[in-house]
């Protein structure tokens, strides 16, 4: 079974942010933090998008501990995110320097963007480290449920819950039981049921066609 990927999750880091990213660890490691302070001004200024923006932002903030400057660039990588998982990739930023309220207000705008099952599973999955709060993932599964219309989409979905939720992850492999169209859905259900819940006799009644009538208590 083939996944569709948002390209507009993948990073999109240019060479020039790179290697300024990797001379300023450098002089981070080696105690010089003036040079990785001249060196990150100079890729701040050579940045054009959300996830450079972002790196960058998050090194100024965990190694540099320079609060307002990284929160400056951070307000430009939320400014630029392309989608809802690179909005909460971010929020991880605010998470470094204690700020729940702003982590929670990037979460919020995740939210609110997400267009697709991948892109909810996405954010969830970041939203998860927010500790006790689970206002916001629980929000963020609510709306890939919504969104899901295909055995693929709760395998997906299935997959993304199985190490933080897996009473989650057997409710969504029952629903991707459900909407098999063929041999393909079949096994890939099969699949994740052996590897993410460890239940074989599930998945040999998956792969005999009779699991939709033995659902597993």
């Amino acid at each position: 079974m083939n996944f569709n990927i948002d390209e507009s999750s993948i990073p999109q880091i240019s060479e020039v942010v790179t290697t300024a990213i990797e001379q300023a660890q450098r002089h981070i490691e080696a105690g010089n933090n003036d040079q990785a302070r001249a060196v990150l001004q100079d890729a701040e200024e050579k940045a054009s998008n959300s996830d450079e923006y972002g790196l960058i932002a998050g090194i100024v903030l965990s190694d540099l501990g320079d609060e307002n400057w990284g929160q400056a660039i951070l307000s430009k990588a939320v400014e630029l995110a392309p989608s809802a998982t690179s909005l909460a990739t971010l929020s991880s930023h605010a998470l470094q320097i204690g700020d729940m309220d702003l982590a929670r207000n990037i979460m919020k705008d995740a939210e609110a963007r997400t267009t697709s099952v991948s892109d909810a599973m996405g954010a969830a999955s970041i939203a998860e480290v927010f500790g006790d709060d689970q206002t916001i993932a629980e929000g963020l599964y609510v709306k890939a449920e919504s969104l899901a219309s295909t055995c693929n989409d709760f395998v997906l979905m299935a997959q993304g819950t199985a190490f933080t939720n897996p009473d989650r992850t057997r409710t969504y492999l029952e629903r991707a039981v459900a909407l098999v169209k063929g041999p393909e859905d079949q096994e890939a259900v099969a699949n994740t049921v052996e590897e993410y819940m460890s239940d074989e006799e599930w998945a040999g009644k998956i792969r005999a066609g009779i699991a939709a009538k033995s659902i597993p208590s």
